[in-house]
């Protein structure tokens, strides 16, 4: 998912709670279209120990365009619900 903001975004949040995943997620945030993962201004993996949904929360958030990117755990997959929230 591309996620452009025009100005700063004071939280920035990324989730895949909600009825709509079924696999254990990690989440990335990665600015533009870097060459690498490593460039991920943050990662997520479980919202409490032992779930399988993910919840990214970031902060002060410049404005750009930035890729928010859904991964598995393991190596299964499935289906996934992402939500974002600017405030």
């Amino acid at each position: 998912m591309v996620i452009t903001l025009a100005q700063t975004a004071a939280t920035l949040t990324l989730s895949t709670e909600g009825p709509g995943t079924n696999f254990d997620t990690v989440l990335y945030l990665l600015p533009g279209c870097p060459d690498t993962s490593a460039m991920a201004l943050g990662c997520a993996d479980d919202v409490a120990p032992g779930t399988p949904t993910s919840r990214l929360v970031l902060h002060n958030v410049p404005a750009g365009k930035y890729l928010a990117v859904v991964d598995s755990f393991g190596f299964g997959g499935g289906t996934f619900q992402l939500k974002a929230t600017v405030q």
